[in-house]
């Protein structure tokens, strides 16, 4: 009885191993084709299409929050919608990422959005809404300090 107890645990957890992996396979294809076709659609400069397929991969879950607006702040800054492509960045900025790929992403958003700001003459705004930012961030990572100051 106890062999067949642990052969039993056994098969269970070699079966939940697999299945996850399968998981894991699959959430990754679905956000290399989502990059495939975001990707085609910026070498063929069709920045109305890079909007629209980051809207309905969004709607649809195989991208994140922060990826669709990091690609659509950069589709609107190459319609010089410099303005829309500000508003995409600044979406980020009152959420929280989830994981690791979300958070290099959002620091990607916020270092954008500082180079906008930064641009266009807006150092009150950059500094108000980027450098506390990304030293939360440095903070988190143990890079700095307050004490270092």
């Amino acid at each position: 009885m106890k062999k067949h107890l642990i052969l039993f645990l056994a098969v269970a957890a070699v079966l939940t191993a697999m299945l996850s992996c399968g998981h894991r396979q699959q959430n990754a294809q679905k956000l290399s084709n989502a990059d495939s076709l975001i990707d085609a659609a910026f070498d063929a400069r069709d920045y109305e299409r890079v909007l629209a397929l980051c809207d309905s991969l969004e709607q649809r879950g195989d991208i994140s929050l922060f990826k669709a607006a990091l690609e659509c702040g950069v589709a609107y800054y190459r319609l010089d919608k410099e303005k829309l492509a500000t508003d995409e960045f600044e979406k980020v900025l009152t959420e929280t990422p989830k994981n690791e790929i979300d958070s290099l992403i959002f620091y990607q958003c916020v270092c954008n959005l500082a180079s906008g700001y930064n641009f266009s003459g807006n150092d009150e705004g950059l500094l108000q809404l980027a450098l506390p930012k990304i030293e939360d961030r440095f903070i988190a990572l143990g890079y700095w300090s307050p004490r270092l100051l």
